[in-house]
């Protein structure tokens, strides 16, 4: 527990440069004894009150604190953005190259492994039914030139 607590005050000390460590520890104490916002309130009033320059320090700094925090975590931001946004719904159909490329691992591998094993292990990696696997198989003669 002492490890993530310096951690977190090493990271909040960049993220606010004019709060001390003893600034930030008490605020850690803050939060992890008030479940509730009522609570942290309580606790916060009875903290003492900051100088006047040391409240407009820490008022500009929560100011850019989203735009921080933004920077640092973007990536993660921008992929649960697009988990988000994602509908749903039936997945778009094969093309004719997909239909081609699995009939064409199909038949390599054939011949050392079981068809169902296959068509199970290409459907888990497609995202696709192991049905919808073993129909283009069967259409393979469509998506390979006609070869079978």
């Amino acid at each position: 527990m002492e490890a993530v607590d310096d951690f977190y005050v090493e990271m909040n000390t960049k993220m606010f440069p004019g709060a001390t460590e003893r600034d930030i520890r008490t605020m850690m104490r803050a939060w992890r004894g008030s479940p509730t916002r009522r609570e942290l309130e309580k606790t916060a009033m009875k903290m003492p009150e900051p100088e006047p320059g040391t409240f407009r320090k820490i008022m500009s700094e929560m100011r850019v604190t989203p735009a921080m925090v933004q920077r640092v975590f973007g990536d993660l931001a921008e992929r649960l953005d697009s988990a988000a946004s994602y509908t749903g719904g039936r997945p778009a159909a094969f093309g004719p190259q997909s239909k081609a490329r699995i009939c064409r691992e199909i038949e390599r591998r054939r011949k050392k492994e079981k068809l169902s094993a296959l068509f199970r292990e290409v459907a888990e990696r497609e995202h696709r039914g192991m049905r919808t696997i073993q129909q283009v198989w069967l259409e393979r003669d469509k998506w390979t030139g006609g070869r079978k």
